[in-house]
């Protein structure tokens, strides 16, 4: 599966240094970009409902916060770093610096999941996970990700 990624959902440089703080920036990124400010608090609430449940700082650099709510209709899929990392209380209880956001209806499992799993491959790869995490530009993030998304 490819993720349902533009270049318009990459946000590099997060200026958040805290947990929450990353979710509300990377919710607000999105929300203002799909035109769901509306949506934002509900999208929010949403995702820290999901990460009260288990951290989703999968470790290895890596977070994905994810939720589903009735305020979207499809599949939204949102990237960010953190060059100098923040604390997201990751099982390895490292620094995180990749961050995927993502956010899909509550009537859709299949498109979650597998947005995951792509996810979790494509960071497995230490090489592809440092290149997209030292990403000088959004174009240079989503080129990286298209190439690895080629090889899976």
């Amino acid at each position: 599966m490819k993720l349902a990624l533009q270049k318009e959902d990459i946000k590099l440089n997060l200026v958040s240094r805290t947990k929450e703080a990353v979710i509300k920036e990377l919710v607000h990124f999105f929300t203002k970009r799909d035109n769901l400010l509306s949506q934002e608090e509900e999208i929010f609430n949403c995702v820290m409902e999901r990460e009260k449940l288990q951290t989703t700082g999968i470790g290895k650099k890596i977070a994905v916060p994810h939720a589903k709510t009735e305020a979207v209709t499809q599949l939204y899929v949102i990237a960010g770093t953190s060059k100098e990392g923040i604390d997201f209380d990751s099982i390895d209880n490292l620094p995180t610096h990749l961050f995927f956001l993502i956010i899909s209806p509550r009537s859709s499992s299949g498109p979650h999941v597998k947005a995951l799993s792509t996810i979790a491959k494509l960071t497995s790869n230490e090489q592809l996970k440092n290149n997209l995490i030292n990403a000088e530009n959004e174009e240079t993030f989503y080129n990286i990700l298209k190439t690895g998304e080629q090889l899976l």
